[in-house]
């Protein structure tokens, strides 16, 4: 229940830096796709929607508190073949829409539960307790 110092975890000032510069990127990124037309798929709008309210089933939680649903990595950053799929169906949806084409989407419902049953050998009982603990 204690929070992780700064020196060991972003602060909020840094977050904020980060997520300003995110959103720059991303207004620079739509701002030259216009500029050329090429339609831009906002994997940063999904990615927070998963977080927010989840997607497809999919929620955006931490890998060890939620093994079954989660749509990200063990890295807690990058998405895991779910998430994946996810994105994968975003680019899917928006060449169909933009081209009148009919490719179809996966099911992204196929790759849930990645970990399940993973013999994980790198990480002690000890330290994945610890972990939980930091998230809940």
């Amino acid at each position: 229940g204690v929070p992780l110092p700064g020196t060991v975890s972003l602060t909020l000032e840094e977050s904020q830096e980060i997520k300003d510069a995110v959103d720059g990127f991303n207004a620079t990124i739509v701002l030259v796709a216009q500029q050329f037309q090429v339609p831009v798929v906002d994997a940063n709008a999904m990615l927070t929607e998963l977080n927010t309210n989840g997607i497809d089933g999919f929620s955006g939680k931490f890998v060890l508190l939620d093994p079954a649903n989660t749509a990200f990595s063990l890295d807690g950053v990058h998405p895991n073949n779910g998430g994946y799929a996810l994105v994968a169906n975003a680019f899917i949806d928006k060449i169909n829409a933009v081209l009148g084409t009919s490719i179809p989407t996966l099911s992204a419902a196929d790759y849930k539960g990645q970990y399940i049953g993973q013999k994980v050998e790198t990480i002690s009982l000890e330290a994945a307790n610890q972990v939980i603990k930091i998230f809940q």
